[in-house]
């Protein structure tokens, strides 16, 4: 079965090719310094946005 957590893998290790040297793994991610500012890279489940009320996912 697919879980969100097979993307965050597939980023880490193929599409983006993170060193775990830069890499703090989070709970639901991780957070990865690729030059000067960290990105972050989690799954937050149902979002809504603060001003359309759209929802994603």
């Amino acid at each position: 079965m697919y879980k969100g957590e097979d993307t965050i893998d597939w980023l880490y290790e193929t599409q983006l090719q993170v060193d775990d040297e830069w890499t703090v793994r989070t709970e639901k991610g991780f957070k990865w310094w690729a030059a000067d500012h960290a990105q972050t890279v989690e799954l937050l489940g149902e979002v809504e946005h603060p001003y359309s009320g759209m929802k994603g996912y």
